[in-house]
């Protein structure tokens, strides 16, 4: 599916999650709002907050997110890999509770410069790989639920 029609429905989904939520007296947490805020167009970057430590996802690796892991809710099943919109809403979730990654696990030359997360959650592994750039940021750079290795996806 192109990447206009998947962004579409993902900020479809997104906006009838905050309005229901909104019902129903919830509102997004901060890192749900960023997201939230970056896929209506009013940020042009992803900032998270995650134990004092600050994350980022820039346009072209939520491109990727979405082009290559993210299936709308109208597709019923989510395929092994596949990430639902709630499921990048919580993104920051799998960074704060998830087990960081041991450098043997990120299957990757660059291991320096990246760490990684999983979380599993109702029998779903969720993995969450950053790079760090020449600045020192830290950016989101992959998400999945993927079973496959590590080093696949690089």
């Amino acid at each position: 599916m192109e990447y206009n029609i998947l962004f579409s429905k993902l900020q479809k989904e997104l906006s009838d999650r905050r309005a229901n939520n909104y019902k129903k007296g919830y509102k997004f947490n901060k890192n749900q709002q960023s997201i939230y805020d970056f896929v209506i167009g009013r940020k042009s970057i992803v900032q998270l907050e995650v134990n004092e430590e600050q994350y980022f996802i820039k346009k072209n690796d939520f491109r990727h997110i979405l082009e290559r892991h993210y299936v709308p809710n109208d597709e019923v099943n989510l395929k092994d890999g596949r990430v639902s919109s709630n499921d990048i809403l919580n993104i920051a979730n799998v960074i704060k509770n998830g087990r960081k990654l041991e450098e043997y696990e990120i299957k990757d030359d660059d291991f320096n410069n990246k760490i990684g997360y999983i979380q599993i959650k109702n029998h779903i592994k969720y993995t969450v790989i950053l790079s760090k750039d020449k600045n020192g940021y830290w950016f989101i750079s992959f998400f999945s639920n993927e079973e496959k290795e590590l080093g696949d996806c690089f």
